[in-house]
């Protein structure tokens, strides 16, 4: 049987969500430099095996693909995860997202929240 939560106890996940939130869109501002570095990367590395670009711009464009291609990967995960917590966060209190304003209950969750 799932105990209900008491006011505090919903007060305190409410503003645990919004903090992982805020962090959530902190990552993802910092996530665009990332993606744009790697697209640099991946320009460079073009350029360089079309034949009209130096050497050094090819083996840059390389490493720069491979160290925020993983960033990338990195971001990506984190912030879908973190996207989810927050949202599984909020559920157990009783807040859908989906329908903004509106309450989830018991009755409409299957006696689960």
């Amino acid at each position: 049987m799932v105990q209900p939560l008491m006011d505090g106890q919903k007060d305190m996940l409410v503003r645990e969500a919004r903090l992982q939130a805020d962090a959530c869109r902190r990552l993802d501002a910092w996530a665009r430099p990332v993606y744009s570095l790697f697209a640099v990367g991946a320009l460079l590395a073009w350029w360089t095996f079309q034949g009209t670009g130096p050497d050094w711009a090819g083996t840059l464009g390389v490493i720069l693909m491979a160290v925020f291609g993983v960033a990338s990967v990195v971001f990506k995960v984190g912030t879908a995860h973190a996207k989810r917590n927050v949202r599984r966060i909020l559920h157990a209190v009783g807040v859908d997202l989906d329908v903004m304003g509106r309450r989830v209950t018991t009755t409409e969750t299957g006696g689960q929240r």
